[in-house]
């Protein structure tokens, strides 16, 4: 009965020492994502993310507002925010940067973005997009009068 009292005793310490080795790695992953959101969001915040959002609601109100003359610009801009604005976007894109890269790349993309190379590629970054939009624009204009004229070229010669 010795022996039985002592192999229970044995058994009984070595599952109390996997639970404390399970807890404690539980806490670690709950603590690893904690740091990895908040990563997350240092990135979303040197990237400018919030001014990026803020830049296009402004230009989608622009847009609305001919499309929809009968509403103001603030009416519209105060749905694009509820819809689409900094705070409501902000725990879907902080999701979306800790799924897309790990620890050590958020740790050193951040590092690179507070040197000076990293500041300016940054506050640069809305002028490229600008300038790549614009790009854009002009193409899918061409695109269109290209597609129309096709399609009266066809229509003729179906007549």
């Amino acid at each position: 009965t010795l022996r039985r009292y002592r192999a229970g005793k044995e058994g009984k310490i070595k599952m109390k020492k996997l639970l404390t080795i399970m807890l404690f790695l539980f806490l670690a992953s709950i603590c690893n994502a904690a740091d990895k959101n908040q990563l997350a969001l240092e990135l979303l915040e040197l990237s400018h993310f919030k001014q990026t959002i803020d830049n296009s609601i402004n230009s989608y109100s622009d847009q609305m507002l001919q499309a929809m003359p009968g509403l103001t610009k603030d009416e519209i801009k105060q749905y694009l925010e509820l819809a689409m604005g900094w705070e409501k976007m902000k725990p879907a894109l902080i999701q979306a940067v800790s799924e897309i890269y790990t620890q050590e790349e958020l740790i050193g993309i951040i590092k690179f973005m507070k040197t000076p190379i990293g500041a300016a590629y940054t506050e640069k970054g809305p002028i490229f997009a600008k300038k790549f939009s614009e790009l854009i624009m002009g193409n899918i204009q061409q695109t269109i009068q290209y597609l129309q004229n096709l399609y009266q070229s066809k229509r003729q010669e179906n007549q």
